[in-house]
């Protein structure tokens, strides 16, 4: 009988093979590894394509950035050729127009000469007839006559602006009666709306005390001025540029060596330019011509803006300009009485200040821009509120007038021609048309001070960067300096002592001194005039250092700039300029 073992024998299962399932999943993993490959090769391809498309697109960017550029660069290039090519032109035009106008002289001069000779001549019979033509009189010029208010007529050749008829109409006894400024001369005789003579000056009293100056000979127009031949003056003094209108001449052949004049910027004007002022920062210049004020780029000479109402006439002259501090605002005075001022970025009025009788000749802005100063020729200076457009007067009475006087005369014209701030903006000083120079207190609108000195109008003040010192410019062809240092406490002069007195008198311009200025370094002082130069002094020597002649008409009005590099003057040449100034 067969037994079974007990022990079991080997089983089933663990004879068999092991499962290949893990097997199986090893090798289905690589499969799908291989099956993505082509899919991130193609993601690759597609970014690469991209990234190809893109380095297209930016160098096409690149390149056309780049053709801009050359075309920016080529339009550039043309304006400044277009640029020198109209300043050759206005040089030649100028160039033509000299050697006409000294053509037209000589004629002048030989038909002088012709009637000089035939009314030497016995008087021809009635019966004779002269074919010659009518005399005609001789052209204008600056040196023979006394100024007068801006017409709207420009056929003397400066709308008025500093001409007047000829002196032998004056009685020679008697001192010519000389209204305010901008010709030089301010009282503007209108005309009424009922056909009537309308005269805004006030009754003028005459000084019989000094005689008319002597009637000075005509300069030939071109280069001779002073009567002396510019071609004739030695090299080692003579400076400028002949070939484009101007030039300067030395005292002294080191001031050549260390000072250096050059024309910088010019900018022609359709009239006469009554008034130039540098903004505060030197950046810009502001110009007052008729009917409008003009602001150029001083770096550029770009005109920035033009600043004209819609109703403001045609014919109406912007006498006088200011840059606020900050340089945001322009005040102008004008022929209608009124002072404006202006928003420069949005080219419109801001405020407007009505109350003066007659044209306004000097604006200026305190240092803090609360208030702007004008001077008029109706013999008031008025401060002007910002905010409120409140006003302050500085007027004297006959009496306040009567202790300040130096005699006893009646008193004459006192229309204001100019005003200066003080640097510490406690004193306004003031020049008139009586020939004197006030100074004004600013708190209490008092006169503190008259400064006697010069023999006939002042027509321009201005106070010394370090405030201890005033310059003025008189009709007398001279200027002064003023030591004013113990006024600028304030207070009244005592009746025994002057606390001002002149220290120095500049004496060398050939006509009535119409402008002055100062440099911050208060080293120099520099004027222009009726004579058509500009001349540089020496302060405390009085000595000329040089004179510049840059214009064919008077010097009108001149501003120096806060970093006394730069100098502009206006001209009755419908011009104005700026001249740079380097000491070296």
């Amino acid at each position: 009988m067969a037994t079974t073992s007990a022990y079991p024998g080997p089983s089933v299962r663990s004879s068999r093979s092991p499962k290949p399932l893990n097997l199986a999943m090893s090798y289905h993993q690589p499969r799908s590894l291989h099956q993505s490959r082509p899919r991130l090769e193609d993601s690759f391809d597609m970014i690469r394509r991209e990234f190809d498309l893109l380095l297209k697109e930016n160098s096409m960017l690149r390149q056309q950035r780049d053709d801009v550029e050359a075309r920016m660069n080529q339009q550039m290039n043309e304006l400044t050729a277009m640029h020198n090519a109209v300043s050759q032109l206005e040089a030649s035009h100028l160039h033509a127009k000299h050697e006409y106008e000294h053509h037209i002289s000589e004629l002048h001069e030989k038909l002088q000469r012709q009637q000089a000779s035939t009314s030497s001549s016995p008087t021809k019979s009635p019966t004779m007839r002269d074919e010659r033509p009518p005399p005609v009189p001789p052209p204008p010029s600056v040196f023979q006559r006394p100024l007068k208010p801006l017409s709207k007529d420009t056929r003397n050749g400066f709308a008025g602006g500093a001409i007047l008829p000829e002196p032998d109409a004056m009685n020679v006894d008697k001192k010519p009666i000389l209204p305010p400024i901008s010709s030089a001369v301010g009282y503007v005789s209108r005309t009424s709306s009922t056909g009537g003579s309308v005269s805004r000056s006030p009754p003028r009293n005459e000084d019989t005390r000094q005689p008319s100056p002597p009637r000075l000979v005509a300069p030939t127009p071109g280069w001779r001025w002073k009567g002396i031949d510019h071609a004739a003056i030695p090299a080692q003094v003579k400076g400028g540029d002949p070939s484009a209108d101007w030039i300067t001449v030395y005292e002294d052949p080191d001031w050549k060596e260390r000072l250096d004049v050059q024309l910088s910027q010019s900018f022609t004007h359709a009239s006469v330019v009554c008034c130039v002022r540098f903004s505060p920062d030197g950046r810009y210049l502001a110009t007052g011509c008729k009917s409008s004020a003009q602001i150029f780029d001083v770096s550029t000479g770009y005109k920035v803006c033009e600043l004209k109402e819609d109703n403001n006439s045609d014919e109406c002259y912007v006498r006088s300009v200011a840059f606020s501090p900050d340089g945001k605002y322009l005040a102008t005075g004008t022929e209608d009485n009124l002072v404006r001022v202006w928003d420069i970025a949005k080219k419109r009025v801001r405020n407007k200040f009505p109350g003066h009788t007659s044209e306004i000749y000097a604006l200026q802005f305190s240092r803090d821009g609360r208030s702007v100063v004008s001077a008029s020729g109706d013999t008031t200076v008025r401060i002007w509120d910002m905010l409120d457009s409140s006003c302050r007067v500085l007027q004297t009475s006959p009496e306040v007038e009567a202790q300040h006087s130096s005699d006893s005369d009646p008193l004459p014209d006192r229309g204001i021609t100019s005003v200066s701030l003080s640097p510490s903006g406690g004193l306004i000083a003031t020049g008139s048309l009586d020939n004197t120079v006030r100074i004004w207190d600013t708190t209490t609108c008092t006169l503190i001070e008259t400064l006697h000195g010069h023999t006939a109008s002042v027509y321009s003040v201005a106070f010394m960067k370090d405030g201890n010192g005033l310059v003025s410019g008189s009709l007398d062809k001279t200027m002064r300096y003023w030591d004013v240092s113990q006024l600028v406490g304030g207070g009244v002069r005592s009746p025994s002592t002057e606390k001002c007195r002149s220290k120095v008198i500049y004496n060398g311009h050939l006509d009535y001194v119409l402008s002055v200025g100062a440099t911050s370094s208060n080293h120099w002082v520099v004027s222009g005039s009726k004579d058509r130069t500009v001349m540089l002094w020496d302060t405390r020597s009085g000595q000329a250092l040089c004179y510049l002649q840059g214009h064919k008409n008077s010097v009108i009005q001149l501003d120096v700039d806060p970093t006394s590099k730069l100098i502009a003057t206006g001209s009755g040449d419908n011009n104005a300029r700026i001249w740079r100034v380097n000491l070296l």
